[in-house]
């Protein structure tokens, strides 16, 4: 997996333009009445434009339907070595959703300077399912590393997960070092250690301080093993 490394990861972003872009979809999808009224009547859900579709195949023999969308040209460049392009943008969904949780972002970057990589998740959407076995978030790690090997061959990427495609992402990571995201990473995992105890001196019961600490020092082991990974470099 030859990569210029992932330069950005925004996991969890379900806040404000995820959750506006489900709960249209949502609107549209259950609206029995009251057409006129609907600012989404006419938003062609599960329709957008893409300049190129493909099913890729995972080591467990799913396949992973994939939209791409160029930038603005439609152009694809070669870059000397002194120019890097830019980032692809890649969008990773939730549990019991697809790829059209990100259609409003879609929408509104489409069009624009940044190349773009929507998928649907193992067993949603227009992927397939698994024959046998269940699923778990370290085969949907894999199956983002199979995704970005198909469609992003090099330069940088941003990795764009909500809810259960941000736990992807990050399964990703420790999957496959190569990427170079683990700095980022263990930022966050830093970032949660601390939050976690400030939590712990506001406990007053004995079983909450023991569960907390046990989190810090699950945070506090992952930060320390990134540190070892990247000095081994």
């Amino acid at each position: 997996m030859a990569r210029l490394g992932v330069i950005g990861v925004l996991a969890g972003v379900a806040a404000a333009g995820v959750a506006a872009g489900v709960a249209a979809e949502r609107a549209l999808v259950g609206r029995t009445r009251k057409v006129g009224d609907d600012p989404y009547a006419d938003e062609p859900f599960g329709r957008l434009p893409y300049d190129e579709s493909l099913l890729v195949t995972t080591s467990d023999g799913i396949e992973v339907y994939v939209e791409v969308l160029e930038p603005n040209d439609g152009v694809v460049l070669e870059f000397d070595d002194l120019v890097e392009p830019e980032p692809t943008i890649v969008f990773v969904h939730g549990f019991c959703l697809d790829m059209g949780t990100f259609h409003l972002q879609r929408r509104y970057l489409d069009g624009g300077q940044y190349r773009m990589v929507f998928y649907d998740q193992p067993g949603h959407g227009r992927s397939s399912k698994l024959k046998s076995g269940n699923y778990d978030i370290a085969g949907l790690g894999e199956s983002l590393g199979a995704v970005l090997n198909a469609t992003v061959p090099d330069g940088h990427i941003i990795l764009v997960g909500h809810s259960m495609g941000g736990m992807t992402i990050m399964s990703f990571a420790e999957k496959y070092p190569e990427f170079q995201i683990e700095v980022g990473l263990r930022d966050y995992y830093l970032a949660e250690a601390q939050r976690l105890r400030n939590d712990f001196d506001k406990a007053a019961e004995l079983a909450e301080k023991l569960a907390l600490g046990r989190s810090i020092e699950s945070f506090l082991d992952r930060a320390a093993d990134y540190d070892r990974r990247i000095a081994e470099r």
